[in-house]
């Protein structure tokens, strides 16, 4: 096959050519996104149970979805959450399983289930999978919560219409809700029962179809549409009907409020009241033209009808660094085409030295050509594997063009010499690029999620290893018969640089033939010393790796240019104290900027947001990694670019850290600066058990043998005793006058926490009443 593609140049071109055009055609259309897309391997069940407590939530719904699908086959594992208002279990799923088949064998298990309690809401199973967020927008200014809300949802609906943006949040701002508030008295002075208000409510706010009427001039539907959408609204309802025909509405006996839900969440961005907009990539959607997108939107918008005193920022562009990648991999390999050439046309020929060059953006682009079926998109581990394989990819030609000149300075030019130099090394050049796609295979088999993380870097090193044989075997060849190189003579009429260049070429000759010829005839002739050197050098490594001179990190740390930290006070801090805390820390970090711009620098924070009332740091997937309640906090530091500030984000970390010191309360305080690696703490240490008291005594003697160590921060548990809570019971002598446990837990819970009377669609706002 060699001899053929040599022999036949059209042949040999239009192989390169096909392999060419399709990669450039298929990089215009090949998805690019930050990070690729894969299954996770677990299923979720997600049941809102609003105002039960972690207690009432593992009994009433996690114990019963716990038993009505641990007997699914393929679930390898069973983990679950119970907080307040909100339970959830996690399936992971054994590997070799379907998980579609699972996912809805576990559904049908959950739909079967006929004993949640009634406030419950509709249990959610999905498949979790990793948010990719592009970039994110604060509206923030001097400003009311709602006006906010209203310019953050308005720039929300407008983003999703541009061609390339389907999904974005607002996020950070409370829901919108209808509160009806009707005092005891009153209801005794009208003679109303609370139910009576709510049924009131419900059957007076309603939009129901009532059929069709067929006439000969055609089809008339029916449809009673009564719906209350705003507090007015429902202030007009009418309660009762008095004899002589006057009316009692709602809004004389209640107070009608159309506002905010009674939520502890409270959103700060660069120091003022904000409310932040998340832009996500959906399918092929590229995460580089939706921040160009976004960029320019919030340039214009900003111009025209923002009001005055509100401002919008967008910030952690996330497309930054994909850009940046494909930078990188398009700089260095412009270098390496440089290196390669220059080298070559040194010790070889110029000419000779393009054309084995040439290999290298060939095998590149055929890689790309082949990528949809692959599956392979543009990420930033792809474009890790293609810098990781720049290296390697032109070796094997560098090979053939050195076999291939020696022959014409053997035999002389033609396609015969360019045929045999080509095939004389074929074997080994074959062999020595199956040897380092070898050392690729342990990649594929990583367990878990690093291991469908990292399966990006394999499945683009061979196919590229693969091309570079074959630009090698197949096109190279052809192309250095069109080198008229090799003949030793007629050097008298040379150009001076071509002169210089032959004196490079024949020192490199002088020294393999003075030098390394003769060195290497000593090592094949006391072969058994050679041996033990190479082996003695084996073992030395090892012996360092092992004895802990080089030490072994799975992942680097890469500081990174955020800075997340995450608090948690004990299990019902008032929100006032919450905030105290987090005034504390965010004091700190001013503090920090003020020193480095006295010092002389620039201020190492660009942005500073801070979420009180939730956490967006949690880590994990899904909504239930976003804790949330009255003693949580978070803050994210965007800080400047590395490459302008004098300290990296794990510097500024611990400096941060120092500066908070200790925070009475606090259960949790963490800090993470770190660009790289998993999700998850370095030690995680898993206690399992049925009572309780048994398994905090367990933790905290584990703790305090942990606190032993040099260098381990942060130490801690996830357990928490919950709020302080009162048991009511019904009295002995209240059961004979018709009371029941049912009738006082109603009560209460219309009397503290009230009645959900219907959920009202206004615009994309699902509005609860």
């Amino acid at each position: 096959m060699i001899a053929w593609f040599t022999r036949n140049g059209v042949a040999a071109n239009l192989v390169m050519l096909i392999l060419v055009i399709g990669g450039i055609a298929s990089y215009l259309t090949v998805k690019k996104e930050l990070f690729p897309q894969f299954s996770l391997d677990i299923v979720t069940v997600r049941v809102p149970y609003l105002g039960a407590s972690p207690e009432e939530v593992e009994e009433s719904v996690i114990i019963r979805i716990e038993e009505a699908i641990q007997s699914i086959d393929g679930i390898k594992e069973l983990s679950s959450v119970a907080q307040e208002g909100y339970g959830s279990v996690t399936a992971t799923v054994e590997k070799g399983y379907e998980l579609e088949k699972v996912k809805d064998e576990i559904k049908t298990r959950i739909d079967a289930i006929t004993t949640f309690p009634v406030d419950t809401e509709r249990p959610i199973v999905d498949e979790p999978i990793i948010p990719k967020e592009v970039i994110r927008i604060s509206v923030f200014g001097d400003a009311s919560e709602k006006e906010i809300k209203k310019i953050a949802d308005r720039i929300r609906n407008e983003l999703v219409e541009f061609d390339g943006i389907s999904q974005a949040e607002v996020q950070g701002v409370r829901d919108y809700e209808i509160s009806i508030e009707v005092s005891e008295n009153t209801l005794r002075n009208y003679n109303l029962t609370f139910d009576q208000v709510v049924q009131a409510v419900r059957g007076s706010s309603v939009d129901l179809p009532g059929g069709l009427i067929k006439t000969e001039g055609g089809e008339i539907s029916l449809r009673t549409n009564e719906q209350a959408y705003i507090g007015t609204d429902f202030s007009e309802i009418i309660l009762l009907t008095n004899p002589d025909g006057g009316k009692i509405r709602l809004g004389d006996i209640a107070t009608v409020r159309d506002g905010f839900a009674e939520q502890d969440i409270i959103t700060k961005f660069n120091g003022k009241l904000a409310a932040i907009i998340l832009v996500k990539e959906v399918g092929s959607e590229n995460p580089l033209e939706i921040s160009e997108i976004v960029n320019n939107y919030v340039e214009n918008v900003s111009e025209t009808w923002i009001p005055e005193g509100v401002e919008l920022e967008a910030w952690s562009d996330s497309s930054f660094y994909l850009q940046g990648r494909i930078d990188m991999l398009v700089e260095n390999g412009f270098i390496g085409f440089l290196l390669v050439l220059v080298t070559l046309a040194i010790f070889l020929r110029p000419s000779l030295a393009l054309f084995v060059a040439i290999g290298i953006p060939v095998s590149f682009l055929a890689t790309i050509a082949i990528a949809p079926a692959l599956g392979i998109t543009i990420n930033l581990l792809s474009l890790f594997a293609f810098i990781l394989v720049l290296g390697i990819v032109v070796d094997d030609a560098i090979v053939v063009g050195e076999s291939v000149f020696t022959e014409f300075q053997t035999n002389g030019h033609g396609v015969e010499s360019a045929v045999r130099g080509a095939e004389r090394v074929s074997m080994p050049v074959t062999f020595a690029i199956i040897t380092t796609a070898v050392a690729f295979i342990p990649v594929f088999l990583l367990p878990g999620m690093v291991g469908k993380f990292m399966y990006a870097i394999p499945i683009v090193v061979f196919p590229t290893l693969l091309f570079s044989l074959v630009q090698s075997k197949l096109v190279l060849p052809y192309h250095l018969t069109l080198c008229h190189v090799g003949d030793r003579g007629g050097r008298e009429n040379l150009n001076p640089i071509s002169k210089l260049q032959r004196r490079f070429s024949d020192g490199m000759e002088s020294f393999i033939q003075n030098v390394y010829m003769p060195i290497l005839d000593k090592a094949l002739s006391f072969r058994w010393l050679t041996l033990s050197l190479f082996l003695f050098a084996l073992a030395t490594s090892i012996a360092l790796v092992a004895f802990g001179a080089i030490r072994f990190v799975f992942f680097p740390n890469v500081p990174s240019d955020y800075i997340f930290l995450e608090l948690k006070m004990a299990e019902g801090t008032p929100l006032p104290e919450t905030q105290k805390a987090m005034e504390r820390i965010d004091r700190a970090i001013d503090e920090i900027s003020t020193e480095q711009i006295d010092q002389g620098s620039i201020d190492p924070v660009r942005n500073k947001s801070e979420f009180i009332g939730y956490s967006v740091v949690s880590g994990g997937i899904g909504p239930a990694s976003i804790s949330s309640g009255s003693n949580v906090g978070s803050i994210i530091i965007e800080l400047s670019k590395a490459e302008f500030r004098d300290s990296n984000a794990d510097e500024i970390a611990q400096i941060w850290r120092e500066k908070v010191g200790e925070i009475p309360g606090a259960r949790k305080l963490n800090f993470i600066s770190s660009a790289s690696g998993p999700v998850g703490l370095p030690v995680d240490i898993r206690l399992t058990g049925r009572n309780f008291i048994d398994l905090k005594a367990a933790s905290m003697e584990i703790q305090e043998e942990l606190k032993q160590f040099e260098g381990l921060l942060d130490i801690r548990d996830t357990y928490s005793e919950g709020k302080r809570e009162l048991k009511v019971t019904l009295k002995d002598d209240a059961r004979p006058l018709g009371l029941s446990a049912g009738d006082l837990g109603r009560q209460i819970r219309y009397a503290f926490y009230g009645a959900e009377a219907q959920r009202v669609q206004r615009d994309k706002e699902d509005v609860r009443v």
